[in-house]
């Protein structure tokens, strides 16, 4: 597999199965006042209505922040690799250039919301959903530390070299090793409950 045909893998997580523990737990992004032990089909109203709140709370202010700034920043690395190909003589200095150019246009597009969650749909769950609170908060903290692992590994581009650049995007390197999803016991859990919505969320008709 070549580079150009690895940025196919930008638009998209690849599935990291997990063994149910709880990643990113214990000072996670994600807290809330509802019992972590209640079920979904058990919270009342007001329960989810809270949960809700919460989740969105720490979407807004950690989950989306940090999911966009690695995708953003990988997205730059790789247009930046579409411009080497092209230009096999570019310079470190021509590289950051152009690195630093895409992300200011990924930057302006904008990022979409790493999780959602709808109280009013909750309820609506099938008796298959058997997630829990908890379930929520690890899936989501599982996901979020990920991200961050792969922002921690991605070049930036005021210092990005051709090696640094190469080395990121081959088969196998950082940028494969942590483009990934959680597929954890608590992460699976949640594909049978209505109203949440996560990074490891199956799409729409698979």
């Amino acid at each position: 597999m070549n580079r150009r045909t690895l940025l196919v893998a930008v638009l998209g997580f690849v599935l990291l199965g997990c063994d149910g523990g709880t990643l990113g737990s214990g000072g996670g992004a994600v807290t809330t006042s509802v019992s972590g032990s209640i079920r979904l089909n058990d919270l009342s109203s007001e329960q989810a209505t809270q949960l809700c709140k919460d989740i969105d709370a720490a979407n807004t202010a950690t989950l989306e922040p940090n999911y966009c700034a690695a995708t953003n920043q990988a997205n730059a690395l790789f247009a930046t690799d579409w411009f080497l190909q092209d230009n096999p003589t570019a310079t470190d200095a021509s590289l950051q250039t152009e690195c630093s150019q895409s992300l200011t246009a990924n930057e302006a597009i904008g990022c979409f919301a790493v999780t959602s969650c709808d109280a009013t749909l909750i309820a609506s769950s099938s008796p298959a959903c058997t997630a829990t609170v908890a379930d929520i908060i690890n899936c989501l903290d599982e996901n979020d530390a990920i991200v961050r692992k792969r922002l921690a590994v991605t070049p930036a581009c005021d210092s990005l070299t051709m090696s640094s650049l190469n080395a990121y995007i081959a088969p196998g390197g950082p940028y494969g090793t942590y483009n990934v999803v959680s597929m954890s016991a608590s992460c699976e859990g949640l594909f049978y409950c209505n109203g949440i919505i996560t990074l490891s969320t199956p799409p729409p008709g698979s």
